[in-house]
């Protein structure tokens, strides 16, 4: 004969109140991580499985990874770069016209008003960005001439910036010396 076993009211009114009070049902004893069941659950996980996820580690996916193109949270000193190292336009086209790259007749300094007007005061100005076509078409100038012209800003800026950088890392290197 079986016999059954009858829940008086006030074990009754305390499950009840423990079911309501907690939000989510307890987990099963096989379940040793969340998202992992498995039935070793009191010896931890397999060797093969990390207690931790999927993506816990160096081998995180790349949605878990830090963003490439996040800022520094300091600006760094060689981002910075002081224009005044360049020669102003006026003066460096002169003497592009006066030098041995003035010979083929292009007459440089004819367009020292047109960069004035349009506030391109550093040779950088004229390297950094500025294509023949667009040079070409905003002054009236020659293809020819605005292609010759930006192929001299660049290899004067960039020996300019080869130089800067090569004397920063010389005063780099000598202030690690102390006397």
């Amino acid at each position: 004969m079986k016999t059954k076993s009858k829940a008086t009211k006030p074990e009754v009114a305390s499950l009840e109140t423990a079911s309501s009070s907690s939000t989510a049902p307890p987990v099963p004893p096989t379940m040793g991580f969340p998202g992992y069941p498995y039935p070793y659950a009191p010896y931890g996980p397999p060797p093969h499985m990390s207690p931790w996820g999927p993506t816990y580690g160096m081998h995180a996916t790349a949605s878990h990874a830090p963003p490439t193109n996040a800022m520094p949270s300091s600006p760094l000193t060689e981002d910075i770069e002081d224009v005044t190292l360049f020669p102003r336009i006026s003066g460096w086209l002169r003497e592009l016209d006066d030098g041995p790259r003035g010979v083929d007749g292009h007459n440089f300094s004819a367009w020292v008003d047109h960069f004035a007007e349009r506030k391109y005061i550093w040779i950088c100005d004229i390297a950094d960005g500025m294509s023949p076509s667009e040079l070409s078409n905003s002054s009236g100038m020659a293809e020819g001439t605005a292609k010759r012209l930006i192929s001299y800003a660049e290899a004067d800026t960039q020996v300019i910036r080869k130089r800067e950088k090569r004397r920063a890392q010389v005063e780099k290197a000598h202030s690690r010396r102390y006397i």
